[in-house]
């Protein structure tokens, strides 16, 4: 499996490189950034779980968005530098594409059932379900999970059961910054946890930090530079840690709510890629 390849099923689905199946043999436990412990009193842990429904249920809404992007990928394997677009149809499509020396190197369409790419540098495509993705990554990943990433937008791991919050997790409010975190028993019914941190100026994210303990998993994402479009605001930067890799990506030119097409078709010449 080629390093474009390889790269661009790490950006759809955000976790972790992969090599042709193979469990990454990095030792996850030296990358994961230590969770915090919240001890706050009953009322307050109240009070700052309501404030989290709040923000979950306020979140900023829109149909459609597109955007550029540079993507960067830096790793103990390999370095590399991306540009794309990425255009979303909200809870319905993201496609992206990514060039490299403004060549074509990856196309892809997501729908909530569905993930289709294709390489055309090396005439492969790959058609199918999430279940081939849940067989590389132990993280649950799905189209709600990739779309939330992308867009910054709070969200319950893995299930986005907002319900959930009063049961099994912990917040304080320090200033305006909202934290959020998992409880042991999260983790024994689900496997895995959840630190979430809230600007609650602006209701964004700044850090959500995912893991599975029992495989030794994590996914750790930073949001920053927020800007403000149309009434809507946009971290540009993100940042994706998982294992030594660290994938950085700066969004510009970013257009809400105009309508656009989402070109996808598979040449008859191109070659399934194996899912072996």
């Amino acid at each position: 499996m080629g390093k474009l390849l390889k790269l661009f099923i790490v950006v759809i689905v955000v976790f972790g490189l992969v090599s042709c199946g193979k469990k990454h043999k990095n030792n996850q436990n030296d990358n994961i950034t230590k969770r915090e412990n919240l001890n706050v009193n009953s009322k307050t842990n109240t009070e700052n779980l309501l404030l989290a429904n709040k923000i979950a249920n306020e979140q900023d809404t829109f149909s459609l968005v597109e955007m550029k992007l540079n993507l960067k990928l830096n790793s103990s394997q390999q370095n590399l530098s991306l540009s794309g677009n990425m255009r979303i149809a909200y809870d319905s499509i993201i496609w992206m594409n990514f060039s490299m020396m403004g060549i074509e190197g990856a196309r892809a369409k997501l729908t909530p059932d569905s993930v289709f790419f294709i390489v055309p540098i090396k005439k492969l495509y790959f058609k199918g379900s999430y279940s081939y993705l849940k067989n590389i990554f132990p993280l649950d990943v799905d189209f709600y999970t990739v779309q939330n990433l992308f867009l910054d937008r709070f969200f319950i791991f893995p299930k986005n059961d907002f319900s959930l919050l009063e049961k099994y997790f912990n917040a304080d409010k320090q200033n305006d910054i909202l934290k959020i975190v998992s409880d042991e028993n999260y983790e024994k019914n689900f496997l895995v946890t959840q630190d979430v941190s809230i600007n609650t100026q602006n209701n964004k994210v700044l850090t959500n930090l995912l893991s599975m303990p029992s495989q030794k998993r994590s996914l750790e994402i930073y949001y920053s530079s927020f800007t403000e479009s149309s009434s809507h605001v946009l971290p540009f930067n993100i940042e994706f840690k998982t294992g030594d890799a660290v994938i950085s990506i700066v969004y510009s030119k970013v257009v809400y709510g105009k309508k656009t097409t989402y070109p996808f078709k598979i040449p008859a010449n191109y070659t399934p890629i194996s899912t072996k």
